[in-house]
């Protein structure tokens, strides 16, 4: 459909997509505890250190909030530039990002915009769909600290295909 509709889920994935290629995977990134759970810490700080890379896991499983702000900090001003850039770059002519968090309604795109960015996934960043698909997922925090990532969607709910048929 060519009417342009509120995507909160679909921010998540771009978010994603352009920290990968913005941020480097082992920079070293901060979030609070509580946004990954109740894992038992080994030290008392109210903070903890991650791989940016590590971090995708509880943006796009999860959708977690600390996850994604931690990312958009580390790439700095005009994070939601890039992401429009990068929507453009894809042919998502009617996608318009107006903030990463995912609760504007003015972050909005058509079916055939989103087909276009599950297309590129899947061509080309297919680890990300990946990780939509993993039920759990344990980070390694820089304290040592252990944290079980588990998916707000059961993996078996959570699917993205692109075929492609001669027209």
């Amino acid at each position: 459909s060519g009417t342009a509709f509120p995507i909160k889920g679909v921010t998540r994935l771009m978010v994603a997509l352009v920290a990968n290629e913005t941020v480097p995977s082992d920079t070293k990134l901060t979030i609070p505890r509580e946004a990954l759970g109740s894992a038992k810490p080994k030290a008392a700080e109210t903070t903890e250190t991650f791989f940016a890379g590590d971090l995708l896991y509880p943006l796009v499983m999860q959708a977690n909030a600390a996850a994604a702000e931690s990312l958009v900090r580390a790439y700095g001003d005009g994070f939601v530039d890039w992401m429009n850039a990068s929507a453009k770059k894809l042919d998502m002519q009617s996608t318009h990002f107006a903030e990463t968090s995912a609760t504007s309604t003015q972050n909005v795109s058509t079916a055939i915009d989103l087909f276009r960015l599950a297309a590129y996934l899947t061509n080309e960043k297919s680890f990300i769909l990946d990780i939509i698909r993993t039920p759990s997922k344990d980070l390694l925090g820089n304290s040592g600290t252990v944290y079980s990532v588990q998916s707000a969607v059961p993996a078996e709910n959570a699917m993205v295909s692109v075929i492609s048929m001669p027209v």
